[in-house]
């Protein structure tokens, strides 16, 4: 294989092979069922990475030269396939065993072209070097805070409670459409009826205010009525008394003058 096309499958095995022999250090010491869930994604990432097996059944079967299928030995060519199967799998094969040996290797090779040329190696140099990343992002989480992973019994008793009410809660997901739209018709009904209620609030204390001036006009009515009545009886006696001075000075003339 060119350099051109990416890396070489030693340089790649052997970067495969730091990182999981960095993750079995890191792994010996963590519990995955212990982890938050940062964490755990990095770990579960790492615990299926399985290129090395890959790479090493992918060298193994390229270094070999190609040779035509129908020069080809049975018996060198049944490892082979058998090797091929287990690298690119053999989903759509079994359904095609009516097919010549010929178009079954051709298919084969195709599919193992697809691990083999250059595109596909830089998007495993690429993948290596995100797990690198991810790794040394979980080594530097787990020395900043050795506590910080661990999932103490407390928490995981509030996840499940929180999961518990969760599950209660999604059956009603459904209806949130129309229950917002119903809760903003009743906002604006809401709004109308405080509107009328301000607006009756006000009248009761104008009403108030008119009956308190009502009942002051009453008791000055009374007050006054009281004083009418009572200078009607002094100007009536006070009459009497002219009419008895006016008698008695007229009878007292009366009697001056014989």
């Amino acid at each position: 294989m060119d350099k051109g096309n990416g890396l070489s499958h030693s340089s790649l095995l052997k970067q495969v092979q730091l990182l999981k022999s960095g993750l079995g250090r890191i792994g010996q010491g963590l519990d995955k069922h212990t982890l938050n869930p940062e964490a755990g994604l990095l770990y579960d990432k790492m615990d299926s990475f399985t290129l090395e097996k890959d790479l090493n059944q992918e060298a193994e079967e390229t270094r070999k030269p190609d040779e035509h299928v129908d020069t080809m030995n049975a018996i060198e060519l049944e490892p082979r396939l058998k090797a091929l199967e287990r690298l690119v799998g053999t989903q759509g094969l079994e359904s095609e065993s009516s097919q010549d040996l010929v178009a079954m290797v051709a298919q084969l090779r195709k599919q193992l072209n697809l691990f083999t040329d250059g595109p596909q190696l830089d998007l495993v140099e690429r993948r290596v070097k995100t797990v690198q990343s991810e790794l040394q992002r979980l080594a530097e989480i787990q020395k900043k805070d050795p506590e910080y992973c661990v999932v103490n019994k407390d928490s995981e008793s509030r996840l499940e409670r929180l999961h518990q009410v969760v599950q209660k809660i999604d059956p009603l997901v459904t209806l949130t459409p129309s229950l917002l739209t119903r809760l903003s018709s009743l906002q604006s009904l809401h709004l109308e009826v405080n509107h009328v209620a301000e607006s009756i609030r006000s009248m009761s204390q104008e009403q108030k205010k008119i009956e308190e001036e009502e009942s002051g006009l009453s008791e000055i009515f009374k007050n006054l009525q009281a004083s009418l009545d009572e200078n009607t009886i002094t100007l009536q006696r006070n009459i009497e008394t002219i009419d008895m001075r006016i008698g008695d000075l007229v009878e007292r003339l009366h009697n001056l003058n014989p």
